[in-house]
């Protein structure tokens, strides 16, 4: 499971932007829907308060050489380690009722980053505490452009 928002475990941030961020996903796709969708049941399973918008949050279409995807991110307020802790643990409750596929993986803060994949619909959940407290969340899902010949 990638992103383009977090650098695989050992590599420099560099290797989290190689692929093209573009700012407007298409206004009718499908998948804008399906990964705030997502994204909205995670931000209620944390039961936390996410922060201000920041540079960097929200959405947006990834492309790649394996394909165009939709990109949701965004950060909670700051928490403790105790508090993220307990956040990651009520999504994780919530993305294995929901049949996703979930991954712890170590990270520098004293909370492991939960990785999930929803085999379904092919989207990919990252929940990764930061130095300063916040978890990071980012929601990817697969592009489903409506054109004129799929109406």
């Amino acid at each position: 499971m990638t992103s383009p928002c977090f650098a695989p475990a050992g590599e420099p941030a560099s290797k989290a932007d190689s692929a093209a961020l573009h700012s407007a996903p298409a206004a009718d796709d499908p998948g804008v829907r399906r990964a705030l969708d997502h994204s909205s049941r995670i931000y209620d399973a944390l039961r936390v308060r996410h922060a201000s918008r920041g540079e960097g949050n929200g959405v947006r279409t990834v492309e790649d050489a394996d394909g165009t995807w939709i990109h949701h991110d965004w950060s909670t307020d700051p928490l403790t380690a105790e508090e993220a802790a307990d956040a990651i643990g009520r999504a994780q409750a919530y993305l294995e009722n929901a049949n996703w596929t979930v991954r712890h993986v170590a990270t520098d803060a004293s909370v492991p980053a939960l990785f999930a994949l929803h085999e379904e619909d092919k989207t990919v959940a990252q929940l990764v505490p930061s130095a300063e407290g916040t978890l990071r969340v980012a929601v990817t899902t697969p592009a489903t452009h409506v054109t004129v010949t799929d109406i």
